[in-house]
């Protein structure tokens, strides 16, 4: 029994260490999406506000720690409003001598739970103390490990300086490289243990001066800018074979109208994906390849193609009547 319980738990470390690893390459691939999505987001927004516009896509993250603790400390506090709310309400009902032995021993009653509340307290500090002291002592290991490495590695290299000269080039290169990779790994490592992403955002300005803003600070139009650049870097990370676009201009003003159709039209050319776009502007229609009109008749929508020249006639039609 006893060999069989060891092999389980072998079994169980052997999984566990599986799926934080797993979890890391997860982690990683998830970094690398986002970096490529924020390079593309500032890239495009660029291109559609056009001159001195500035966008900045970057990543949430907090450290692991702090959300349990957070997550205790609320618990408590709600223990203790509980505790004070009940004190009150009986201090109010109890006016009677036998209610008042009942008071005395549920405000006994509170003070065990009162007491219980700040050992709770206690043990948390207490973990959160024994945490910080294990990652720094973690950190020192890591530090103490990589000292070594470098000494080791400083070893093999006067051991090797009898080979010729071009040997000891490319060696020391490789071994430059490999040297910056595991630093940076372990760097990468240590960073994903204490941090954890918990979500996106940006912040853009449109030039003239402007400080970066967040979403909650721009207008309609602007957070249609902000939108639009992050699809079309989400598109260029990760590209499907069309899309679908309602009426994406109505904020905008001509200029921008102009500024979108053109990257419309040269992002369906380089990357060979389609936009199917609805619009009453022009600007948008006049880029089109393939145009269609859309009736609604006796409750049917009826959909025909027409030709570019109609296409512009109803656009400015419609503009006019409004």
């Amino acid at each position: 029994m006893d060999r069989r319980r060891v092999e389980l738990e072998r079994g169980l470390e052997a999984v566990s260490n599986l799926i934080v690893k797993l979890d890391k390459k997860k982690e990683k691939a998830v970094k690398i999406t986002l970096l490529t999505v924020a390079h593309h987001f500032s890239k495009i927004f660029a291109e559609l506000v056009g001159t001195g516009g500035e966008g900045q896509l970057t990543m949430e993250k907090r450290k692991k720690n702090e959300k349990v603790n957070e997550k205790d400390k609320e618990k408590v506090n709600q223990k203790q409003g509980k505790g004070r709310s009940k004190g009150r309400r009986k201090k109010v009902m109890n006016d009677d001598e036998d209610d008042d032995e009942q008071e005395q021993d549920e405000q006994d009653d509170e003070v065990e739970e009162v007491d219980e509340i700040g050992n709770s307290v206690m043990e948390v500090e207490i973990q959160d103390k024994k945490k910080n002291k294990n990652q720094k002592i973690d950190k020192q290991k890591k530090v103490i490990k990589k000292k070594k490495k470098k000494e080791t590695k400083g070893r093999r290299k006067n051991n090797q300086m009898d080979q010729d000269e071009e040997d000891e080039d490319d060696s020391s290169q490789e071994k430059g490289k490999e040297e910056e990779s595991e630093d940076s790994s372990e760097e990468d490592d240590d960073e994903d243990d204490e941090y954890e992403t918990i979500g996106v955002s940006f912040r853009v300005n449109f030039g003239q001066g402007q400080s970066l803003l967040s979403i909650g600070q721009l207008s309609g139009g602007q957070k249609t800018f902000a939108a639009l650049a992050l699809i079309f870097a989400i598109q260029r990370t990760d590209p499907a074979p069309f899309y679908l676009m309602d009426e994406v201009d109505a904020a905008l003003d001509p200029a921008a109208r102009q500024r979108l159709a053109a990257l419309l039209k040269r992002i369906s050319r380089e990357e060979e994906a389609q936009f199917v776009v609805s619009t009453f502007r022009p600007q948008l229609t006049a880029e089109g390849d393939a145009f269609f009109l859309v009736n609604f008749l006796s409750k049917q929508s009826i959909v025909r193609s027409i030709s570019a020249d109609e296409a512009l006639d109803f656009v400015n039609a419609e503009a006019s009547n409004k």
